[in-house]
């Protein structure tokens, strides 16, 4: 399994690449976050993030199903909701599958 990329790592590369100080790499990183979290949770409008993929939102149909715990198997009503999805563009799925796995 692969590391997890932490925020403060982010930070300190996005301050080196905007050559700006770490509070304000994270500041920019916050509310470019809080407009995405905004357009997908208020407007429910998936968000194409350049070539790196695109964060779908998806109406999932109410439906039933069964709970795992019931030993009867009762059903249980789920409501409409949305739910969400990453799908990666074609070209970042094609360079990760062209790195070598090492180890």
């Amino acid at each position: 399994m692969t590391e997890l990329f932490k925020r403060d790592e982010l930070k300190k590369l996005l301050a080196e690449e905007f050559e700006t100080t770490q509070t304000a790499a994270i500041e920019i990183y916050d509310r470019v976050f809080a407009v995405l979290e905004d357009v997908v949770i208020t407007q429910q409008k998936s968000v194409k993030l350049g070539e790196f993929g695109t964060l779908k939102v998806e109406l999932k149909p109410a439906r039933e199903h069964t709970n795992p715990q019931d030993p009867k198997g009762d059903k249980i009503p789920k409501s409409a909701h949305y739910g969400h999805k990453f799908a990666p563009s074609k070209s970042f799925k094609k360079e990760l599958a062209e790195i070598p796995v090492q180890g």
